[in-house]
């Protein structure tokens, strides 16, 4: 099998990455892989895959051991996924994963979502999925300034990437909100035609589904929402 076509989720937090990853993954031939920049702590602390096991134990990542660009797309390829998609946008750890594909030697296919300031403010005034997940309501310092900040850096980074990838396309939250499958039909033409369609036989043959995420929405993740 050659080596996956990666479709990268650019832009900030709060911005629906998890529900366009699911979405996508609604075609067989794709994962739905999560924030793949976390997978090394994963790893490290034997954490949870969306899959409810741990990734020592998950069809997956258990195969995956470092959780290095190389070391976790062999384990894709070991599933036999010919497209992953990795949402870890492009907020300060993570705005270069997309160059580390491509220095690699993946195809990748640039979606920059992005969602209005005043709706991720919103959404975070809620709290962190983690807190809203044990029913916890407090409110965290500066949370507000941090994202304004970590908005406009992740935005600047995602439209910088449109000078280097040429498979490109920019998402707006209400495209997703008005016509999801427009949306995840424009996507998945651009990385099937980059991929090889795997024969009939080996995606009824394939023992796991394409939800195996790494961190991401706790909330979407743990009531199977799309």
């Amino acid at each position: 099998m050659k080596k996956p076509v990666v479709i990268y989720i650019a832009g900030y937090g709060r911005s629906g990455s998890s529900a366009l990853s699911r979405a996508l993954a609604q075609d067989e031939t794709v994962l739905s892989a999560g924030e793949l920049g976390r997978l090394p702590n994963f790893i490290r602390n034997d954490h949870p895959c969306a899959c409810g096991k741990p990734v020592s134990e998950c069809f997956v990542w258990r195969n995956a051991r470092t959780g290095t660009i190389n070391d976790t797309m062999e384990a894709v390829i070991h599933a036999n996924f010919p497209i992953v998609v990795d949402s870890s946008k492009t907020a300060y750890f993570d705005f270069h994963r997309p160059l580390l594909y491509r220095m690699n030697g993946y195809r990748v296919i640039m979606v920059h979502l992005k969602r209005p300031l005043s709706g991720v403010l919103n959404s975070i005034s809620k709290g962190t999925n983690k807190d809203l997940e044990a029913g916890i309501k407090r409110r965290r310092a500066l949370n507000r300034t941090r994202a304004v900040l970590g908005y406009s850096f992740a935005h600047g980074a995602a439209v910088a990437n449109r000078l280097i990838f040429r498979d490109f396309i920019r998402v707006e939250h209400t495209d997703m909100t008005q016509d999801l499958s427009k949306v995840v039909h424009s996507i998945l033409s651009l990385a099937e035609n980059a991929a090889t369609r795997e024969p009939q036989d080996q995606i009824l043959n394939r023992s796991t589904h394409g939800m195996h995420e790494i961190a991401g929405n706790r909330l979407l993740r743990d009531d199977g929402r799309v």
